[in-house]
């Protein structure tokens, strides 16, 4: 086997949605040299465990978690239960182009690289963008780590092929919770010290859902974003990266924060409830992303600002 696909799944996913999108990424055991794996975050409905049970196949596989961990606990699953060489960490919701599956197989035979990116479409309701990655074959690891922390490299785990001894021998696995593809990111291209390859055609179909995690915007999801970057800031500090370098990169993310938050004023009926919000996130970026020793105008006007 060369490549396993990895889907997690929430328990609460509703049956049709289940089934249609099942029933496209389905396609890929037609090609003998790829496997899907299924995980479900939770115990499912009935109607999809028994749905399951009729469709499992040799390269059609279905594991269930007994509660809700979140997708990398059930990814990392998936790692573990994977019978291929390489991993591909594909969304329920997002598919991919098959007639390009066939030379993707070919290029991983290719190259011995650990890591290989590949294009992708991303697609609303109104517009469909083609994003091309072709500065990351360019980069060697230490500038992908800034390039993260910039926001000028994609964050997401689902448009790279990572090779699955690699993953495991430098025990490269995902957080329990939300935005855990970040801090797996990052733990990869500080271990992966090559520029890896990008393969330049299109493979995969990002849908942008508005109602998925990474766009909600409410208390819980920027008080969890916010602790999965404090994750990423201690684990860079344990690895010797310049403290102030982290502190200074990592604005921009806060910033947003911020931002976010304000939208959130209409949402509370008391002003009162997003004063305490915006002083809670206040606190965090002060004591965890102000430079001590320089005085920083850009770090004052965010705080002005809120």
């Amino acid at each position: 086997m060369i490549i396993s696909f990895i889907t997690p799944i929430s328990n609460k996913i509703s049956f049709s949605f289940f089934k249609r999108q099942f029933l496209k990424k389905k396609e890929i055991i037609r090609y003998s040299n790829y496997e899907i794996i299924f995980i479900f975050d939770g115990k499912p409905s009935k109607q999809i465990s028994s749905y399951i049970k009729k469709n499992e196949r040799k390269k059609l596989k279905f594991f269930i978690l007994n509660r809700n961990f979140g997708p990398g606990i059930a990814r990392n699953l998936g790692i573990k239960k994977s019978k291929a060489k390489k991993i591909i960490f594909l969304d329920i919701d997002d598919n991919l182009n098959f007639f390009e599956l066939n030379s993707l197989y070919k290029t991983c035979i290719r190259h011995k690289e650990k890591l290989i990116s590949f294009n992708y479409t991303l697609i609303n309701k109104k517009t469909k963008t083609n994003v091309f990655k072709k500065n990351e074959s360019f980069l060697k690891s230490k500038d992908k780590i800034k390039y993260l922390l910039k926001k000028n490299l994609n964050r997401e785990v689902l448009y790279y092929i990572f090779d699955k001894d690699f993953l495991i021998k430098n025990d490269i696995f995902f957080k329990k919770g939300v935005y855990e593809d970040l801090l797996f990111l990052f733990k990869f291209f500080t271990k992966y010290k090559k520029k890896g390859i990008v393969y330049k055609k299109i493979i995969g179909y990002k849908y942008d859902n508005k109602k998925s995690i990474t766009n909600t915007i409410n208390e819980n999801s920027i008080s969890n974003k916010i602790a999965a970057w404090i994750d990423i800031k201690d684990y860079l500090t344990k690895l010797g990266y310049p403290k102030i370098d982290i502190q200074y990169r990592l604005r921009s993310e806060f910033y947003d924060a911020i931002k976010a938050s304000n939208k959130l004023k209409n949402e509370f009926k008391r002003k009162k409830i997003h004063k305490n919000l915006i002083n809670i996130l206040r606190k965090k970026i002060t004591r965890n992303f102000t430079p001590k020793t320089i005085k920083d105008r850009y770090i004052k006007k965010i705080l002005n600002e809120v």
